[in-house]
């Protein structure tokens, strides 16, 4: 007699579902088994552990031999079915549909996920296009500008009104229909003007005034503005002036290089940022360049994605995104939209990323990529000294980041950007002048 029977009710390339039928008899040898050894370390009063008579071992401990039995037999035989029918599982089983009665056949439902199978095409021989890292002296002036504001002094003024791009120091308090507002008023307030960073009309109606004048500007809030209950609304904000300086920029000279750091002149400064520049956009093209590599072998190995992995990624991305909405403090009606909507918007990316993941993993296999622990060592001490400023966040980063699993995710990382790695030294790439572009395009 076969110790089970197993009858397949779903086929599908990622998903199997199976129902298992384990005899009446079978079911009773394997209970009296369990009986038995419960008899052998059983305790009753008036009976000394393993001397409880089999009868009332029966009697008062039906139960636990019940449960005892189920929780050995079922693991064990839907290993075995698992192996008997060929099917790898992905994630753990799930058991369902349990039926059994005393004298009866033990009978349940087993649901397996599987990887479908699939072969790589011709993963070296992909031909993608990537910008060459080139810069023009626009962008190196750009920075110079910014370090040259950075450096800029603020000097008081007394004898004359405030201009445009001067700094002034204010007290303000707004009001909504007459109404003063807590959230609209400020001491001390530091304002450069000219810069937009408040309202403009709020800037211009600035314009003008002397030190200790005190002033009424109106303006209106923007009809998107963060705060809602403000947005739109005309507000008008009393004003008093309590210092008026100039904005005094440096000259752009050696001297200047040399106040920034070790720097001799300009020249070494601008050589400088022209090799930071080109340096950003080199890590940026290339990260660029390996996902367009990754995208196309998505586009190029179309399979089944096991479900699990599509929800569980989907998981992942809308708790980032309630982290980010945690520390830069907006909600999903900010967004316009629910999670559930988001969910089914992002199911397609969630999928492509996993398929992604499958495809770089059977790269590696492939190509014998592995990643040793002293790597995973050093990734680990690299990635807590980005912690060393909090200690409670240090703690928590080196206890996950140490613990097996959290072990096993820096190795999947390192084993994930050295298969990109490898494609990218492997695939062809013609690199694209924009500017040459831009200037044949003129």
């Amino acid at each position: 007699m076969e110790k089970f029977k197993t009858n397949v009710v779903e086929d599908k390339p990622t998903k199997k579902v199976f129902t298992v039928e384990m005899p009446a008899e079978e079911v009773e040898k394997e209970l009296k088994n369990t009986f038995d050894k419960l008899q052998t370390v059983a305790s009753l009063p008036g009976f000394r552990p393993g001397k409880v008579p089999k009868e009332m071992v029966v009697t008062h401990f039906k139960e636990t031999a019940r449960q005892e039995m189920l929780d050995k037999v079922i693991p064990e035989i839907c290993g075995e079915a698992l192996e008997k029918l060929k099917y790898t599982p992905i994630v753990v089983p799930s058991i369902a549909d349990l039926k059994y009665e005393e004298g009866k056949s033990l009978f349940f439902t087993v649901t397996v996920y599987v990887l479908s199978e699939f072969k790589i095409k011709k993963y070296k021989e992909i031909n993608i296009d990537m910008p060459k890292a080139e810069i023009d002296s626009k962008e190196i002036d750009n920075v110079l500008k910014y370090l040259q504001q950075q450096g800029a002094e603020f000097v008081p003024v007394e004898d004359r009104e405030l201009k445009l791009n001067d700094c002034v120091v204010i007290d303000f308090t707004g009001y909504i229909d007459g109404k003063q507002l807590k959230d609209l008023q400020a001491k001390d307030y530091f304002l450069e003007t000219g810069t937009g960073k408040f309202m403009p009309d709020f800037e211009e109606g600035l314009i003008g005034a002397k030190i200790n004048e005190e002033r009424e500007v109106s303006t209106k809030f923007p009809e998107d503005f963060a705060n809602k209950e403000l947005a739109g609304k005309q507000c008008t904000f009393k004003v008093k002036i309590k210092s008026i300086r100039e904005k005094k920029l440096p000259n752009l000279d050696d001297e200047f290089a040399k106040d920034l750091g070790d720097y001799k002149s300009i020249e070494e400064l601008t050589k400088k940022i022209e090799k930071d520049i080109l340096g950003e956009k080199e890590t940026k093209f290339k990260q660029e360049a390996k996902n367009k590599i990754l995208d196309v072998l998505i586009d190029e190995n179309v399979f089944e994605i096991p479900e699990p992995f599509v929800l569980q990624e989907l998981e992942n991305m809308i708790s980032n995104l309630k982290e980010r909405m945690e520390r830069e403090k907006f909600t999903f009606e900010t967004l316009k939209t629910t999670e559930e909507e988001l969910k089914e918007k992002w199911k397609v990316m969630a999928e492509k990323r996993v398929r992604g993941s499958f495809i770089l993993f059977e790269i590696a296999k492939i190509e014998n990529i592995t990643v040793a622990e002293d790597e995973i060592n050093k990734e680990i001490e690299n990635i807590l000294t980005h912690f060393s400023r909090n200690k409670e966040r240090l703690d928590n980063a080196s206890g996950y980041l140490h613990s097996s699993r959290g072990r096993e995710t820096v190795k999947e990382d390192l084993l994930i950007e050295k298969v990109r790695e490898l494609l990218f030294s492997s695939v062809k790439i013609n690199t694209i002048s924009e500017l040459q572009k831009e200037l044949a395009s003129k």
